[in-house]
C-alpha cells in the first residue's frame, strides 16, 4: 500500500493523540502501531521523522508539550535487549483533605459535644499507648476531624502548655 506524506502525518498525529489520551500508563508501542496501521518498527521510524522526537520523548512531555514534567524512566530488560518499559512517575497531587485536627483539653468532653450535640459519629477511637487517636466525622462522609490533646508526640512539654493556654475551657 502506497501512502502519501499527508496520510503518514495524520496517522502519526493519531498516535500522538493516543499517547496523550493514555498519559500516565505504560507506553505500548504495539498498540500504538495498530492505531497507525503500521508495524512497531515502522512507527518508531516514522514518528521520529515527523515529530523530530522519539515516542518515549513525546511520552515524557505529555499532553502539555510546552512544559517538561518530572519523569522517571525505568528500563527493565526482559529476554531481549531493547524491550524497555518506559513508565511515567506521576507527581503526588493533593486533591482532598481527609483529616483535620482540633486541639481539645478533654477528649471525652469533646466527644460528648461533637457526637451528642452536633450529631457527628465516631470514626476512630484507638488507644495507641502514647496517645489516643480519636476522630469524628459527619455520618456517611470520609473526612475526619482528629480531636487531639496538646502534648507528645506532636508537641514538647513547653509547646503543649502554650497550646493549652490558648484553648477555651469547656
Amino acid at each position: 500500500m502506497v501512502t502519501t506524506s499527508g496520510q503518514t502525518n495524520r496517522a502519526t498525529l493519531r498516535v500522538r493523540d493516543a499517547i496523550d489520551r493514555d498519559y500516565g500508563s505504560e507506553l505500548d508501542v504495539g498498540a500504538l502501531a495498530k492505531v497507525a496501521n503500521v508495524s512497531p518498527a515502522h512507527l518508531i521510524r516514522t514518528f521520529k521523522s515527523v515529530f523530530a522526537e522519539t515516542l518515549a520523548a513525546s511520552r515524557w512531555r505529555g499532553p502539555d508539550r510546552a512544559a517538561l514534567t518530572t519523569t522517571c524512566v525505568i528500563s527493565q530488560f526482559r529476554r531481549s535487549i531493547g524491550d524497555a518499559i518506559v513508565r511515567r512517575v506521576e507527581p503526588m497531587k493533593l486533591t482532598t483533605n481527609r483529616l483535620s485536627s482540633i486541639y481539645v483539653l478533654d477528649q471525652d468532653q469533646a466527644l460528648d459535644f461533637y457526637v451528642g450535640v452536633l450529631g457527628l459519629e465516631v470514626a476512630t477511637d484507638a488507644d495507641l499507648g502514647f496517645m489516643r487517636w480519636l476522630t469524628v466525622r459527619v455520618p456517611g462522609d470520609s473526612k475526619e476531624i482528629l480531636l487531639e490533646r496538646p502534648g507528645p508526640p506532636a508537641h514538647d512539654p513547653q509547646t503543649a502548655d502554650e497550646v493549652r493556654a490558648l484553648l477555651p475551657g469547656w
